[in-house]
C-alpha cells in the first residue's frame, strides 16, 4: 500500500523523470515503480478491449 510510503509527489515525480531520489528505501521506490508499470499495462489492455476481471490478470 502507499499508504506507509514516504515518497511525496516531488520526489514521486522525479523517480518518475529518471532520476533517483536519495534518502529513501529501494523499496518505496521499487514499490513506486511497480504501481506505474502495472497501471500501464491495465491501461493498455482496457485501451484494446482485451480487460477482464480474472485471476490471470490479478495475479500479472
Amino acid at each position: 500500500m502507499l499508504e506507509s510510503n514516504p515518497f511525496t509527489f516531488l520526489k514521486f515525480k522525479t523517480l518518475l523523470d529518471g532520476i533517483t531520489v536519495s534518502g529513501r528505501k529501494i523499496s518505496n521506490q521499487e514499490q513506486i515503480l511497480n504501481l506505474v508499470k502495472n497501471s500501464k499495462w491495465l491501461l493498455a489492455m482496457v485501451k484494446v478491449d482485451q480487460f477482464s476481471l480474472s485471476k490471470s490478470v490479478l495475479l500479472g
